[in-house]
């Protein structure tokens, strides 16, 4: 609703089009670029032109985004005048931590403090409704459950707004981002609730113990490392004056080897006992750079995939994300039609990776119904290894040949 209000879709399909307007140029001038005079030929500056300004003018977009969903977010706390159950909402999408129990605790003792329980809660719960964001009638069902206590709760939070206010890797994808990191908008809910004399559902008030750019060099070296080392390879290869085959026997081994560097550094063994919340708490954790970790709880389906094969898995701490893949697509469409479904509300143990994109989800290697001996395995680190192993065996035979 703060979107409509805020005319967001009106500025928001404005300032789209001139990106599009410029990568238009830039793909005409691109294409007249060719089959005319180089020296007098103007269409290959104004291409190159026209695609650095459509590159700045799509970060300006996302950047614009961004913005109006803090202005969004003020709406919506103004008119509710709960911030707190905004935040609330916002932990159970970003993290699958918020608890019923610990939202009705929050929202008690605020309308006790504030002497006006029956008016606060008739405003409140009326504008969520009317927002979309949920129906109070079921906003209990739609809470992650569990059995711990506020301070507990409160622990966990901090722990997942970590990563989100400290890892070099948040920032980057904020940037490709349309929306905000989910802990900068719990800081600004936060600042809301103070100036509306509530108490902010979460505060985070750690302090950064060190610097994590180290680790977030070494996983973009790693990200790297396919197409560095292959083109090393070639480049020292050219520089010995060796025959082309052997230059591109190099370049094979390169690429192989980069690419089980890269999945070795990826898929860690060594998988140990984790709870959700304890996984969350990671601030070493990316894409690239994972948590092997086994999980019990409760399997959960994704809401309007009939045929997905992802998963969520529940446990007294709060849900995070299972990611089933397989080299082939077609046996995840498969274990989707058939085993994720016969999963979900059963006790389930699973192993694999956790890690952040910025979303928290846990790559799977097995899922196992409790008690069954029935177990799912995922071959795609598997799959890479045997990629890295055959592009550097085709690179030997290539230079020896």
């Amino acid at each position: 609703l703060g979107h409509v209000v805020h005319w967001d879709m009106l500025v928001m399909t404005a300032s789209s089009l001139v990106p599009m307007i410029l990568y238009c140029i830039y793909d005409v001038c691109w294409r007249f670029s060719s089959g005319k005079d180089s020296k007098n030929n103007p269409f290959p500056v104004i291409a190159l032109t026209a695609y650095i300004c459509y590159v700045i003018a799509e970060y300006l977009v996302l950047f614009l985004s961004r913005v109006r969903e803090y202005y969004a977010d003020r709406y919506a706390a103004e008119t509710t005048r709960n911030p707190s159950l905004l935040s609330a909402a916002l932990v159970k999408i970003a993290y699958g931590l918020v608890t019923a129990e610990a939202v009705q605790r929050n929202q008690a003792k605020q309308a006790k403090e504030a002497g006006q329980a029956a008016a606060g809660s008739a405003i409140g719960t009326g504008a969520i409704s009317a927002l979309g964001i949920f129906d109070a009638r079921s906003a209990k069902g739609l809470l992650a459950a569990s059995n711990f206590s506020t301070r507990e709760q409160s622990e966990a939070l901090l722990g997942a707004m970590q990563w989100d206010l400290w890892n070099p890797w948040a920032l980057y994808h904020e940037l490709h981002s349309t929306h905000p990191l989910p802990a900068k908008r719990l800081d600004h809910l936060g600042r809301l609730a103070f100036s509306h004399g509530q108490k902010p559902f979460v505060l985070f008030d750690r302090e950064q113990p060190e610097s994590y750019w180290d680790e977030f060099l070494v996983d973009v070296a790693v990200v790297f490392l396919p197409l560095v080392l292959p083109l090393a390879a070639m480049a020292l290869g050219a520089a010995l004056g060796l025959r082309g085959e052997q230059i591109g026997g190099l370049f094979l081994m390169g690429l192989g080897l980069g690419v089980l560097l890269k999945t070795w550094y990826s898929y860690p063994g060594g998988y140990m006992p984790y709870s959700v919340s304890a996984l969350l708490s990671h601030v070493k954790v990316s894409q690239v750079r994972a948590v092997p970790a086994r999980l019990e709880g409760v399997g959960k389906g994704v809401p309007g995939l009939v045929w997905g094969e992802d998963l969520v898995i529940r446990d007294r701490t709060g849900m995070v994300m299972l990611d089933y893949a397989q080299p082939l697509a077609i046996f995840e469409w498969i274990f989707g039609l058939g085993k994720a479904r016969k999963l979900q509300g059963k006790r389930v143990k699973a192993t694999g990776w956790y890690r952040r994109s910025p979303v928290p989800y846990v790559e799977l290697s097995t899922l196992q119904e409790e008690g069954s001996p029935d177990v799912s395995t995922c071959y795609v680190a598997v799959a890479k290894q045997i990629c890295g192993a055959m592009l550097a065996a085709a690179g030997l035979v290539l230079f020896f040949v």
